[in-house]
């Protein structure tokens, strides 16, 4: 029954991102995203992912506010705190992530659900923390 509620609170999520038109397809940036065998993490990046996965986890809301940014958040607070108990699925989501695109301020990732392939946009903010947008 557990995984049932996942998996409707995580097709809401997807469907929620697509109606909003965020996610996969969306933006577009005049920088210049490295898609090759070269593509590295920074340190920073690999602890916001680290971090952003033990939030899941531990279904902490405010340590994922922290990581997420502030505008995707607002978009998905609802959600998020109406169903914290259902995080750490997301983490399961979250840690089959390929790195497919980087570049100094933006990092894209594929992941796993159900067998489909979705991506997610984490940027790096003013404040030099990496954080969720599109997801």
């Amino acid at each position: 029954m557990k995984y049932k509620h996942t998996q409707i609170f995580l097709g809401l999520i997807v469907v929620l991102a697509l109606a909003a038109g965020i996610g996969i397809s969306c933006g577009g940036s005049s920088t210049n995203l490295r898609d090759d065998s070269t593509m590295t993490e920074s340190i920073e990046l690999i602890e916001a992912t680290n971090n952003i996965e033990e939030a899941f986890i531990s279904s902490d809301i405010q340590a994922l506010q922290n990581y997420i940014d502030p505008d995707t958040f607002e978009f998905y607070e609802t959600a998020i705190t109406e169903n914290s108990q259902l995080l750490p699925g997301f983490q399961v989501i979250f840690g089959t992530r390929q790195l497919v695109a980087i570049d100094a301020i933006r990092a894209v990732y594929e992941v796993t659900y159900e067998n489909k392939k979705y991506e997610i946009t984490m940027t790096l903010g003013e404040d030099g923390i990496w954080r969720l947008k599109d997801f």
